[in-house]
């Protein structure tokens, strides 16, 4: 790459960002089912897997994305199904094909 011109831009300029749901760890535990197939992340290492009745249709990402997670364990995961994520975290993902987010 010696030599390649490189076009900078803001993170907001390239991804778009997206936010979660309104969840409580304790609806999250209530609401878990074996098999469902809705993933909705939450600090660190915890997850659901919910019904997409059970959080509204406008929380849920269809986009392969990039989830930031925030609490307890941070770091970035990739995810390219349905999902949905607590709102104080917030995931990224690309409208432009060219911009491969994985």
């Amino acid at each position: 790459m010696d030599g390649a011109s490189v076009e900078w831009k803001t993170l907001g300029e390239t991804l778009v960002r997206t936010k979660g749901t309104n969840i409580t760890a304790g609806q999250m535990k209530e609401l878990d089912k074996f098999g469902a197939p809705l993933k909705v992340f939450a600090g660190g290492r915890t997850v659901a897997f919910v019904n997409f009745e059970d959080i509204p249709a406008k929380d849920v990402n269809r986009e392969p994305s990039i989830i930031v997670k925030s609490r307890g364990v941070i770091e970035f995961e990739y995810y390219d199904k349905p999902f949905s994520h607590k709102n104080e975290m917030w995931s990224y993902h690309s409208k432009n094909d060219a911009v491969d987010i994985k």
